[in-house]
């Protein structure tokens, strides 16, 4: 019984500061900045993609005219019997007189009447109007329907932010004429070079 307890007390003793046993020493915190290290991986394809086509806008093409502008035959009233509706006549005009230079006895300068509403004059963008476009008539009527206006922007000057009809167009005897002037005369219509060269 004795070694037996003598046997417990030196296991304790050394196991406790309390019982004579040295504390253990207080070591001081290492502090270790730790390191990182940014690195990208790519990772190798395991086969070669196939790309996708990107979409794109079917457009239609645009029926340009280089010839000499000759007036559709299916829209004069003295040769057609059927009228067509307002949308075909003004469609049928517009293409008439896009790209054309245009004149007559009473104007100034010829104007060069291009695609998208351009108004050259002298080979230039016309300072103060532009936005041409062929525009129903006040003066058109049930039988006699050849009748249309050329209208513009006035985007200069004194009188910006207006519109204009510079001139009144009719069909009748085989040609063009201009009806808005001090008397009828002739519209002198003719492709415009200048025109052609801006889209081509």
């Amino acid at each position: 019984m004795i070694v037996t307890l003598g046997a417990s007390i030196i296991v304790v003793g050394c196991g406790s500061d309390g019982f004579g046993g040295s504390a253990a020493p207080t070591l001081a915190p290492t502090s270790i900045q730790p390191t990182f290290v940014r690195v990208t991986v790519t990772p190798a394809p395991t086969e070669t993609p196939t790309p996708t086509p990107v979409p794109t806008a079917t457009l239609e093409p645009q029926v340009i005219d280089f010839g000499p502008p000759e007036f559709p035959l299916a829209f004069d009233p003295e040769l057609v019997e059927e009228r067509p509706t307002d949308e075909e006549i003004l469609e049928a005009w517009s293409r008439y007189v896009r790209n054309t230079s245009f004149v007559h006895e009473f104007a100034d300068v010829p104007l060069e009447l291009c695609s998208g509403g351009l108004v050259l004059v002298n080979d230039q963008p016309h300072e103060f109007i532009q936005n041409w476009r062929i525009v129903r008539s006040p003066a058109i009527g049930r039988y006699d329907w050849g009748v249309v206006q050329i209208e513009i922007d006035i985007v200069g000057g004194n009188w910006a932010g207006r519109k204009w009809s510079i001139a009144t167009l009719s069909r009748f005897e085989g040609k063009v004429w201009v009806t808005n002037t001090p008397s009828t005369t002739e519209a002198l219509i003719t492709r415009s070079q200048i025109c052609i060269d801006r889209i081509t």
